[in-house]
């Protein structure tokens, strides 16, 4: 919304996983494409219990969709007949979903091809890649460092990646090492996500054009030491100092450009 996108016009969705920060969303942009006059269900992709956790999101709403008939009649159409327009905001709630259980293809339109790969999360959880005419772009989702995102990474104009991890708890947490080995080392890393040294390893390994990190940490992430946790305690959720870090970091090893992400950052994609 504050990027000016109507909600009704955004024709799929994807969820990478089912982790309540990556989800809590989706009730309100059900809602707020419902009222604003989609009369088509929305195609929404994503790992086994996503069905539920739309069916979950039209229950959450349920109060407000039973009482759209006399909402309808008394507020919008000042005592006009409204049962087309209802029927069409109910539909709206609705969605078109294709659970996904294991990597390849799976969309594919005149305009763009959607691939998917499962990456090493607690839960499951998938990479995307959207090839169209603009270029590639790469979407981690929560992943410890994964060779399948390498792969499925190999060339793109942007990876869009999850750094959660700063250096200092990257060490602490023991975190696996970027190697062949990557399955049965991914025993050691409970935590399920990537550090900013591992990623500048990705994305150099897979020759990416452009790095966005995303998903960065805040002090509640950062518990490899009480000594660190006081310190995050005592200043900004991520400050410019964590900043600088993250980029030093990921820098040692990825020379190209490289984005801290920011809401309502925009990304050129391409030439």
């Amino acid at each position: 919304m504050d990027a000016g996108i109507d909600p009704k016009r955004i024709d799929y969705l994807f969820f990478t996983h089912l982790h309540a920060d990556h989800i809590l969303g989706y009730p309100e942009y059900a809602f707020m494409r419902s009222v604003w006059g989609a009369t088509e269900p929305a195609r929404v992709f994503g790992p086994i219990g996503t069905g539920n956790m739309v069916a979950g999101a039209r229950q959450f709403n349920s109060v407000h969709i039973k009482a759209l008939p006399e909402f309808m009649e008394n507020v919008l159409s000042e005592g006009k007949n409204t049962g087309a327009q209802v029927e069409g905001i109910r539909r709206g709630f609705d969605s078109e979903v294709k659970e996904i259980d294991g990597g390849g293809v799976v969309l594919e339109t005149d305009a763009f091809t959607v691939t998917a790969t499962p990456v090493l999360h607690s839960v499951p959880s998938f990479a995307f890649r959207v090839d169209s005419r603009y270029g590639s772009v790469v979407v981690s989702g929560d992943t410890a460092p994964s060779l399948d995102v390498v792969d499925l990474a190999m060339n793109a104009d942007v990876l869009i990646h999850e750094a959660t991890l700063s250096e200092l708890s990257w060490r602490g947490m023991n975190n696996i090492k970027l190697s062949e080995g990557l399955r049965s080392d991914y025993e050691k890393n409970r935590s399920g996500h990537t550090s900013t040294v591992e990623l500048g390893k990705i994305a150099r390994r897979a020759k990416v054009k452009k790095l966005v990190a995303y998903h960065l940490p805040t002090f509640a992430s950062e518990l490899a030491s009480q000594q660190m946790l006081k310190t995050q305690l005592s200043s900004a959720p991520f400050s410019s100092t964590l900043k600088a870090d993250h980029i030093a970091a990921i820098k040692r090893y990825y020379k190209d450009p490289l984005y801290l992400a920011e809401p309502m950052m925009v990304i050129k994609v391409g030439d």
